[in-house]
């Protein structure tokens, strides 16, 4: 497993070959059998945290690792709590939107709308449990000094969390490229998302996973909301949480 402090490397990380993505920093294997995945979540609890593509690896992790729904429906557009249980090996999932700003287009409950600070300050002391936590697309309306605000809870909630539960582990999922016709230069926002994410973190760059996720979405071309190389994505956060 590489240091967490190289994954803020904000130089180029790689490129697609042949469809494949070379990473150029370090040799990650990804796409592991399924038993190895619940081998290494075993006896642990996931909690994700974000928008429609963090549903994504959660769906794909449930449907896959054969979990039991419990609450919810994982592949609703519509953003919801979700929660699931894969019982031989004793792995919970938990699935939440982020907080607001989140631009839903349909009447949605509200009080699912609970901000990832508080969603981590209320994890007991002694956890182990495995954390994602993404805000990218629904952001892009604010401004860079509202992002930042979230970002600054956000981290100040994991130095209270590694304090009391030192054995989490925590990846932050990054911006990925892509093009919407109605909204703010997405390069620019990204720039200074990925910039916001590195200075507020820059005290946990050795205790915290950031998936930089432009380079990805770049190299292959990717112009949708939902990147067409999702899967990719999710074996790079799986292969950052199990060691082949």
């Amino acid at each position: 497993m590489w240091p967490k402090e190289d994954s803020w490397n904000t130089h180029p990380s790689g490129f697609y070959y042949k469809g494949r993505w070379q990473n150029v920093r370090c040799k990650i294997t990804t796409n592991l059998p399924i038993p190895r995945y619940k081998r290494c979540f075993a006896n642990r609890q996931l909690l994700l945290i974000g928008d429609s593509n963090v549903r994504i690896i959660g769906t794909r992790i449930i449907n896959e690792m054969e979990f039991r729904l419990l609450k919810g429906n994982a592949t609703s557009s519509i953003p919801q709590d979700v929660l699931a249980y894969e019982k031989s090996n004793n792995i919970t999932l938990s699935m939440f939107p982020h907080q607001l700003p989140y631009y839903a287009h349909r009447s949605v409950d509200k009080t699912v709308f609970v901000s990832a600070a508080k969603r981590l300050d209320d994890i007991p002391a002694g956890d182990n449990r495995i954390i994602l936590i993404h805000l990218w697309l629904h952001m892009l309306r604010s401004s860079v000094d509202t992002f930042r605000y979230h970002v600054r809870h956000i981290r100040q909630a994991i130095e209270r969390l590694i304090q009391r539960s030192p054995n989490v582990h925590i990846s932050i999922k990054g911006p990925h490229a892509y093009n919407y016709k109605d909204q703010l230069p997405v390069d620019y926002m990204a720039s200074q998302h990925i910039r916001i994410w590195w200075e507020e973190f820059v005290d946990l760059h050795d205790k915290v996973i950031f998936l930089n996720e432009w380079d990805r979405t770049v190299g292959n071309e990717n112009s949708n909301a939902h990147p067409n190389c999702a899967i990719d994505l999710i074996s790079n956060f799986l292969a950052h949480v199990c060691d082949p």
